[in-house]
């Protein structure tokens, strides 16, 4: 199985730079802090269980804002269809039906 594609440092501050302009990265920080893992962890697509869960509940709350899935993966580096699979397992996970 090929291993997933890590972010550059400058992608990773590009992605950074949009979230603020966007308004969304104090609502990733508090996630973040919420799951006790860093932005960085995040947006580098780490695959540790908390830094997974702390990533779902991200694109969860991007989609509650409206973000296509489309939108959302765009901006995180991420296809759509991740981005549907990472909303079902938090859904799954807060005992939600998609």
């Amino acid at each position: 199985m090929p291993s997933r594609r890590r972010p550059s440092e400058e992608k990773l501050r590009k992605i950074e730079a949009e979230l603020r302009e966007r308004g969304l990265h104090a609502m990733l920080v508090s996630v973040c802090y919420e799951h006790h893992v860093t932005v960085a962890e995040v947006l580098r697509g780490e695959t540790t269980k908390r830094v997974v869960q702390a990533r779902d509940a991200f694109i969860h709350q991007l989609l509650e804002l409206w973000f296509s899935s489309s939108e959302a993966g765009n901006l995180l580096g991420m296809n759509h269809t991740s981005v549907l699979v990472a909303r079902g397992r938090h859904l799954e996970r807060i005992g939600k039906s998609a």
